[in-house]
């Protein structure tokens, strides 16, 4: 396949390819000459005095345009952008609707590369991010063609459909490549009818495909070393068993929705296994699914972020699906755990109903600060009677988790004497407790009370606590400011209990002379 005419890059690699805004056709609009820019500080050049490693790993995060513009610094990077071996595509300046521009300039840039580039070099990664269109199948079937000559050892497409449903199809050549180590793809499709051969793949992450438990029994006894693997808006199966004797890392982020509604009592079952496993992630919403987790002896820490969305289902279905999973995550020694599902747990303390006590010595929340739910979080400390740290991380999501309970402290009055009475105290007692960290402060003073109130009752009640950290992620109203900063002043149960306030971190460039 002619890659077209190189007119584009040369003119990228003359500086007159300034704004990243083709004209639509063969060349550029042109521009006044550019002059290389003086980059140095106290008449000496910095860039030129780093040798070519660190150069070159600056260059493998910058996309294709610009690393090619680098050409005008000096005649140094003019040779310098050649020696890549990591080329990133993007058609973030072109626009949505320029796609045969796009096209047109990684045609011209990949023959240009190829000619001017020294010797047969392998590749470490090809990515591509662009709307796809099937109108340029063949043309990404050539890329892709082009970075499997050259070995490439990670192959990254992110395609943007414009019409749903409509994926690329992995060429056939791709199949069998013994080369790939990661294979990171969106919005695109594997034949069903094809045999794996990814021989190297350790990491596999598909998003927006129709996947069902052949075609991954098949990736898995394509990929003998596979050890990540990722899902995200998946679809297309009603029951699926994962089991693999090299996995390690399993991520589910999401369920795609199919519009269809279903009876609590007809989802499908979503059935994980994997004897090996050392990570398992399970985030997103669920349209349609159950998870029921088995042969996870190896397993060490789980992050179970998800929610369930179905028709009219009653809170004893959400409890009872919740409760299930963390029965069988009882021995993961470090759990993370979700918004949604804290507020389904809270339906179980009212009943003195705990998930079933656990190992854990590490436990972190994820609650966005409107989900915020004391009882929720009581009932899961009571089963964490080995717990050393706690970590929560603050987000500002709304809740539309659509689970609704009986609060047994509906006011804001009832929740603080909720926190200093004997029947919170002998159900969270956290003997063990040493570390908590905040993540995530910024919002103002009475959003965070729940947060304040819950820190001043480990603060008061944990004998063996050492520390607890605040940092914020933004800016910070000066209520909430003082609400932290009043920590300090409790009496502590632990003689050695500090209360550590940490402001947002700044970057510092380490070549800027700042002001005494």
């Amino acid at each position: 396949m002619e890659y077209g005419n190189s007119s584009v890059v040369e003119k990228l690699v003359a500086g007159e390819y300034v704004s990243g805004e083709p004209d639509g056709g063969d060349d550029c609009v042109d521009s006044p000459p550019t002059k290389r820019p003086q980059l140095s500080i106290q008449g000496r050049d910095r860039l030129s005095d780093l040798p070519d490693l660190p150069l070159l790993h600056i260059l493998s995060h910058l996309n294709f345009q610009e690393a090619v513009r680098t050409s005008i610094l000096s005649k140094r990077f003019d040779k310098l952008w050649n020696s890549v071996t990591v080329l990133n595509f993007s058609d973030e300046v072109f626009g949505k609707n320029n796609g045969q521009s796009f096209v047109k300039f990684v045609n011209t840039a990949l023959l240009k590369f190829i000619n001017v580039s020294p010797g047969f070099r392998d590749l470490e990664k090809f990515s591509l991010r662009f709307y796809y269109d099937s109108k340029y199948c063949k043309e990404v079937d050539a890329w892709i063609k082009s970075a499997v000559q050259r070995r490439v050892k990670s192959l990254h497409l992110n395609l943007i459909r414009f019409v749903q449903n409509l994926n690329y199809a992995l060429p056939d050549f791709l199949h069998n490549d013994k080369n790939l180590v990661e294979l990171v793809i969106s919005c695109c499709s594997i034949p069903r009818d094809v045999e794996i051969g990814w021989s190297s793949l350790r990491l596999l992450s598909i998003k927006g495909a129709k996947l069902n438990e052949e075609l991954i029994s098949k990736m898995f006894l394509g990929c003998p070393v596979l050890e990540t693997l990722e899902l995200s808006d998946w679809s297309g199966f009603d029951r699926l068993k994962i089991s693999s004797a090299s996995l390690r890392v399993l991520k589910l982020a999401g369920e795609h929705k199919t519009g269809l509604s279903r009876h609590p009592e007809n989802l499908a079952q979503l059935e994980i296994s994997g004897p090996n496993l050392e990570s398992l992630e399970i985030s997103g919403t669920l349209h349609r699914t159950t998870v029921k987790l088995n042969d996870l002896g190896s397993l060490e820490n789980a992050i179970i972020d998800f929610e369930v969305r179905v028709g009219k289902a009653r809170y004893e279905f959400h409890l009872e699906l919740v409760r299930g999973v963390l029965e069988d995550l009882r021995d993961v020694k470090t759990l993370a755990l979700g918004g949604w599902c804290i507020k389904v747990l809270s339906a179980g303390e009212k009943y003195y109903l705990s998930p079933p006590s656990s190992a854990r010595r590490s436990l972190t929340f994820c609650i966005p600060v409107i989900l915020w739910d004391h009882l929720g979080i009581v009932n899961m400390l009571h089963s964490s009677p080995s717990l050393e740290t706690l970590v929560i991380k603050l987000s500002c999501f709304s809740d539309k988790c659509g689970v609704k309970h009986t609060s047994a402290f509906p006011s804001d009055g009832d929740e603080g004497y909720y926190w200093t009475s004997w029947r919170t105290s002998s159900r969270c007692r956290s003997p063990l407790l040493k570390t908590v960290k905040i993540f995530g402060l910024e919002s103002a003073g009475g959003a965070m009370k729940p947060l304040f109130q819950f820190l001043e009752f480990v603060l008061r009640n944990c004998g063996l606590l050492k520390k607890v950290v605040i940092r914020t992620s933004g800016y910070v109203m000066q209520e909430a400011l003082e609400e932290a900063l009043k920590l300090s002043s409790i009496p502590a149960a632990s003689p050695d209990a500090v209360v550590h306030y940490e402001p947002p971190r700044l970057w510092i460039d380490p070549l800027h002379r700042y002001p005494a």
